[in-house]
């Protein structure tokens, strides 16, 4: 139940805060949305984020040093 009422609470401040951010933000910078204020949804979209995958020649140029050969 608090967690909801949490919830709900962060979603009028993030508006809020966006309100206020594009109000006085450079017109030349894309506007800002609640939930970029929202630590809620912050978190769920950081769950969501994509996971880079690299392979394994990537990794052998960056930990393993090369070898003279002799």
């Amino acid at each position: 139940m608090a967690e909801g009422r949490g919830k709900a609470e962060w979603s009028q401040t993030s508006l809020l805060a966006a309100v206020i951010a594009n109000c006085h933000r450079n017109p030349k910078k894309p506007a800002l949305k609640p939930a970029d204020f929202n630590p809620y949804l912050r978190a769920a979209s950081a769950k969501r984020a994509p996971k880079l995958k690299v392979g394994i020649d990537a990794l052998r140029q960056v930990f393993v040093p090369e070898v003279p050969a002799t």
